[in-house]
């Protein structure tokens, strides 16, 4: 008895070591970074704003200049600027010519070049070749349905129409102001909030489709192909005031060139930062080093987005800022959350990647980890409403965000969890919920908040940002009153078993939403019959592995480093149907659950583990290309039709 009661003890100092010092290494990291302010300057609206009596015109005229100019990727450097003038100019001339005759055929001049063009092009053009999944060693899957993936290319880069924030949650009609509305007024003085600002969603020009087959990237030949047109149209295009109906072209057109008609949008964990909220330093979440995701897709010509929503902020928080990111405008957390938990009821802008969503409108949703809770509550949000939100409108008066007035389906094609903790964490359970990682998480994001550093962690709506004329001093003292010190609307007690309970009675599985699941496993029996972590899983999980790996219940043991394999399959509350690894899962309404994927630990999932080189970039590449295909099919089945 008393060499048991030694050895526990010696586990208890060796865990609260272990929780010390990740905790301090995090915050001493934080706290070294310097925020950088990554404004990137919104691109200027192109000259696309066409007449309705010129638009026939212009876009013959586009799809001749579109066929010139990408041919001119194969061109060298050294081509004279004064040649390329001559050479636009000509071709302006014949082409005004050749539409005054109703001819499609261009000059011989122009077809002498163009032809030289394009076979400078061919030989310079690389297609990627088809590649077949592959899946490590020691995971369920079924050869005989592989499928290769074919990589058709689409000749332009994709574009988006016009987006604009939209702040509709201040009502000016509401004259009646409730405890939180004061609260929001009185705390926002001098402030403005950030707003998300990424490449896909500035003002782009929407060029009509080429049959021609081209590698879609962000070089400088691409650069050069778009001043150039910008060029030649001023010379043929007046300028006037865009129509309504032009802008509905527009749009149309740039949904037709991407593969995916439904956008997909990945969400990111707990600690997650994505986007302007990532400091320098900070890995890329979405793929780390080993492949770029977003990156890597858009190139193939699919339609991808990475939301940013708060790193340490509880699923509430989170799912209310992932509707706004999508559908943009300022965020409204509700008047009724605000006053119950004490925090703001207003947060920062989102431009929006989709401000048209609605019913009908449909998207894909990825979640890594505390992400899938994410996805799963905002849809409830959608589909059901929140009537605490209803009913404390229908008492003090003002308004309601359109997220929690319920009744919009139809606006999710399909989820799918990498490594959720569906039914909770014994990590969280017995390390995450203490006091002591509380406050510390809370002294992070103070931290984080200071004007020294200005970052986004997901406390902006307890207040966590010195004001410009607040000094330290007072900036301290007043989050040492806040209310988040005492809050259960933490992202730490969403992840336990009893949190993650709570989200499961409260959701329910739609019958239009395509459910899949994928789970990694980082641990073997050891010889005491405990779960221990695997040589290649990633080395700051060593503590939380063995503390899920002990845990008194055997079912749970068997985890990624952070999650058990059992809370990431499904929740224990839902229908679910097990998948092969490559076989199509397309059925709605229930979990689709693919094979355990032995030696990927938690981090493996979206290629954050450097230490683990058993991983490839392009096993990882073929990996979210699987998805991405049995998204593709899921649009088929339900009638979109790729252009």
């Amino acid at each position: 008895m008393k060499n048991n009661n030694e050895t526990r003890r010696f586990s208890i100092r060796k865990y609260t070591v272990g929780v010390v010092s990740i905790i301090t290494g995090i915050t001493i990291f934080i706290s070294g970074q310097h925020a950088q302010a990554a404004e990137m300057t919104q691109s200027s609206s192109d000259s696309n704003e066409q007449s309705q009596q010129t638009e026939q015109v212009e876009q013959k005229e586009d799809t001749t200049h579109l066929s010139y100019e990408l041919n001119q990727e194969g061109e060298t450097a050294s081509q004279s600027k004064t040649s390329q003038e001559n050479q636009s100019d000509g071709n302006v001339q014949k082409k005004s010519n050749q539409i005054q005759q109703d001819s499609t055929q261009t000059s011989p001049l122009n077809d002498q070049k163009q032809t030289s063009m394009e076979q400078q092009s061919k030989d310079n053009h690389v297609t990627p070749n088809s590649r077949q999944d592959t899946y490590p060693k020691g995971q369920n899957q079924d050869d005989k349905g592989k499928q290769q993936f074919k990589d058709n290319q689409h000749s332009q880069t994709e574009h988006q129409p016009n987006t604009q924030n939209q702040n509709n949650d201040q009502d000016s009609s509401d004259k009646k102001q409730h405890p939180s509305d004061q609260t929001q007024d009185s705390s926002s003085k001098g402030t403005q909030p950030k707003q998300s600002q990424s490449i896909e969603d500035r003002d782009k020009t929407v060029k009509q489709p080429s049959s021609k087959v081209h590698k879609i990237g962000n070089t400088k030949t691409d650069k050069t192909v778009k001043t150039n047109q910008k060029k030649q149209t001023s010379l043929t295009s007046p300028r006037v005031v865009k129509s309504k109906q032009t802008k509905h072209i527009n749009q149309l057109t740039a949904q037709a060139q991407y593969k995916n008609q439904y956008p997909v949008v990945f969400v990111h964990g707990f600690v997650g930062l994505v986007g302007e909220d990532a400091f320098s330093m900070y890995p890329n979440y979405w793929g780390g080093t080993k492949y770029n995701v977003k990156q890597e897709l858009t190139k193939l010509g699919y339609r991808v987005h990475e939301a940013n929503v708060g790193a340490f902020s509880s699923n509430y928080d989170r799912a209310v800022e992932l509707y706004y990111y999508i559908k943009g405008g300022r965020v409204d957390y509700g008047a009724a959350h605000a006053a119950k938990y004490g925090h703001k009821r207003y947060g920062r802008t989102y431009e929006g990647i989709m401000p048209d969503w609605e019913p009908g409108k449909k998207i894909h949703l990825v979640g890594h980890s505390m992400g899938g809770q994410t996805i799963r509550l905002m849809e409830h949000f959608l589909r059901n409403g929140n009537q605490e939100e209803i009913d404390y409108q229908r008492q003090y008066g003002g308004t309601v965000s359109d997220l929690f007035k319920g009744g919009q389906d139809n606006m999710v094609s399909t989820i799918t969890t990498l490594g959720t903790p569906h039914n909770g964490t014994p990590a969280a359970d017995k390390l995450g919920s203490t006091k002591f990682i509380k406050d510390t998480i809370n002294r992070i994001g103070k931290i984080g908040g200071t004007k020294a550093l200005d970052l986004e962690l997901g406390f902006s709506q307890w207040g966590f940002k010195q004001q410009p004329n607040e000094s330290y001093a007072e900036y301290a003292k007043r989050i040492a009153n806040s209310k988040v010190w005492e809050t259960e609307d933490q992202a730490v007690n969403d992840l336990t078993t009893a949190g993650a309970e709570k989200l499961n009675q409260m959701t329910t599985l739609n019958p239009n939403i395509v459910y899949t699941s994928y789970t990694g496993a980082a641990t073997h029996t050891g010889p005491l019959g405990n779960e221990v972590p695997n040589i290649r899983q990633f080395p700051l999980f060593d503590l939380t592995s063995r503390v899920i790996g002990g845990d008194d219940n055997k079912n749970v043991r068997v985890n990624d480093g952070i999650v058990p394999v059992s809370s990431s399959l499904h929740p224990s509350d839902e229908a679910f149907k097990k998948v092969g690894m490559m076989n199509l899962a397309t059925d709605k309404g229930i979990w689709q659950v693919r094979p355990v994927q032995y030696d990927w630990d938690h981090l493996d999932l979206v290629g954050l583990d450097t230490t683990d080189y058993k991983r490839t970039g392009e096993e990882l590449g073929q990996f979210y290309m699987s998805m991405i295909n049995n998204m593709l099919k899921v649009e088929e089945l339900d009638g979109i039709t790729r252009k």
